[in-house]
């Protein structure tokens, strides 16, 4: 259970990071590259 609630948080933590780099007109290469390294991916 608890690993599931932590899969959903990080989950909604990147789909947060994607939201705003969108909103900051990042490009999609970047925005991969800075949420890979952020999130270790």
């Amino acid at each position: 259970m608890c690993l599931a609630i932590q899969q959903m948080r990080e989950e909604s933590e990147i789909k947060g990071a994607v939201e705003a780099y969108k909103e900051l007109e990042i490009s999609l290469a970047d925005t991969i590259k800075r949420i890979a390294e952020k999130f270790h991916l």
